[in-house]
């Protein structure tokens, strides 16, 4: 009676009974008091670790959900209403999770598994991340990255303003030299002799041309640069560089080629192509003290979607300060203080302009492997004839040229071009006009990206209707996510008809 009551404090008499009944009741009771002990001692340990876990998880400045199979949440601690911005009564009484975000406007992006972010129409950032229990069901942790984000958006700003600060006292600098050559020029052609104003006009010329070549640098590097792609075949290509390369390099570098053994075809401009492999072997060569080599290697990707190009040399290498720095335009590492610093940057304006990537790994005292990695192109038989099926396309575009040259290649295949050349006379078009089959339209309109408005307009009043937003300068990601799926297109300029063909938009009747 009294170890039912709780007394584990009675000790039970030895001896008495030996053998009968009663001793035989008196062991039983002993083994009955040890497990009520270990119980006890058991249930307080567990009772500390319940405390403990409790505290941890209320002192949390996370929320955190326990989640049923279903969904349904469990148990929550109280930070969780407040980072999810609702009121604590709103996860009184049985609340699915995912029914109750959307209910309050949180829209879900998965960047990972088991790591989503979530945002709301105010701007605000949640991390969330979710682990598997044993038992079914999962722990969410939901952390508010609002003040993160926008202190990072800030230093990449920041960053980029210092970049463009650099840039452009460096292109000052360049074109006041230029600009004081051709000045100093004319001013002298007055009362030059015959033989000193040929001399003087060669001066002058040579100037336009380096200011011509800075430009054509600047703009690849910005990836503006007019394109004439063209189906290339990459080992006929590098053949026929071969001999060109040689006649640049040193007699103390042994340079060799490695085809691929397959057909490598690609649609590139050819000019710029080569232009950007023989720059990376003049930097190889002038990155080789002494004697070394240059090997040229083509491959495909595992897949087979990509060609690649490799440029491997034996020189000096770089070291990661140096590395991380090697495609920001103007930035020269060569010990001579000789060259412009955008040899790299051009090459990787006009891969990246070219759908492409551009990638370098290098390691100090034993050299460097640059890769260019472009997107492979079917056979010239087997490409399909160019055609669109839309009739009717609303083009938003500010650059009279660029205006010009997508018209001119839409109406081409017959389609009927409606031309706006700001938001307000797009949103009109759009709410006023007959249905267009398409919309496309520049990121950029004057001074701003208003060409996600545009984009969002069309896409929010028309569930059937494709919009390709297009631009010499893409962002890596749309900032609607996957709201829109394949009916939002980002395009790279200048616009082809490739690009722009219907087996890249989901069937709007799917």
């Amino acid at each position: 009676m009294r170890l039912a009551a709780g007394d584990r404090t009675s000790s039970l008499p030895r001896g008495f009974g030996k053998g009968d009944e009663i001793g035989k009741l008196l062991r039983a009771f002993r083994v009955f008091r040890a497990n009520a002990i270990r119980l006890d001692r058991a249930h307080r340990q567990r009772v500390r670790q319940t405390a403990l876990l409790e505290t941890m998880v209320r002192g949390m400045s996370d929320g955190v959900a326990v989640l049923a199979p279903g969904g349904g949440i469990t148990a929550a601690n109280d930070r969780l209403a407040e980072v999810l911005g609702l009121p604590p009564s709103g996860l009184l009484g049985p609340v699915n999770l995912e029914q109750l975000l959307k209910a309050h406007g949180w829209r879900s992006t998965a960047t990972a598994a088991g790591y989503a972010e979530l945002t709301d129409l105010t701007g605000r950032t949640i991390e969330r991340r979710d682990r598997a229990l044993p038992a079914g069901g999962a722990v969410a942790l939901f952390s508010d990255s609002t003040e993160r984000r926008q202190l990072q958006d800030r230093m990449q700003q920041i960053q980029r303003i210092e970049g463009l600060a650099k840039i452009s006292g460096e292109v000052a600098h360049d074109f006041g030299n230029i600009l004081s050559t051709i000045s100093s020029s004319t001013h002298m052609l007055e009362a030059a002799s015959p033989e000193r104003s040929r001399e003087l006009r060669h001066t002058i010329a040579s100037a336009i041309e380096l200011g011509t070549s800075l430009t054509q640098r600047l703009l690849a590097f910005a990836r503006r640069q007019h394109l004439e792609p063209e189906l290339v075949e990459l080992n006929d290509l590098v053949e026929g560089l071969t001999d060109l390369i040689y006649l640049t390099l040193r007699d103390n570098i042994d340079f060799s080629v490695r085809p691929a053994d397959e057909e490598l075809l690609v649609r590139v401009d050819a000019g710029q192509l080569e232009s950007a492999i023989i720059n990376i072997c003049l930097n190889a060569a002038q990155a080789i003290p002494d004697s070394g080599r240059i090997t040229v290697v083509l491959t495909s990707s595992p897949d087979g979607e990509q060609a690649i190009i490799t440029i491997e040399d034996t020189g000096c290498g770089m070291t990661p300060a140096v590395l991380a720095h090697a495609m920001e335009p103007f930035f020269s590492a060569r010990r001579d203080g000789k060259g412009t610093g955008l040899g790299l940057a051009m090459v990787y304006g006009f891969i990246r302009q070219s759908n492409g990537d551009v990638q370098i790994e290098s390691e100090e005292g034993v050299g460097t492997v640059v890769r260019l990695v472009l997107p492979r192109s079917e056979t010239a038989t087997r490409q399909p004839s160019p055609s669109l099926p839309w009739k009717r396309i609303l083009l938003v575009e500010d650059d009279s040229e660029d205006a010009a040259q997508a018209s001119k290649l839409l109406s081409g295949i017959g389609a009927k071009i409606r031309l706006c050349t700001t938001v307000e006379a797009a949103f009109d078009c759009l709410a006023n006009e007959p249905r267009f089959d398409a919309v496309i339209t520049d990121l950029h309109l004057g001074n701003e990206t208003a060409g996600w408005q545009v984009a969002e307009r069309a896409l929010d009043d028309d569930r059937r209707i494709p919009v390709f937003v297009v631009s010499g300068h893409l962002p890596e990601v749309s900032p609607f996510g996957a709201r829109y799926g394949a009916r939002l297109k980002l395009l790279n300029k200048p616009l082809t008809l490739e690009n722009l063909s219907p087996h890249n938009v989901d069937d709007a009747t799917a």
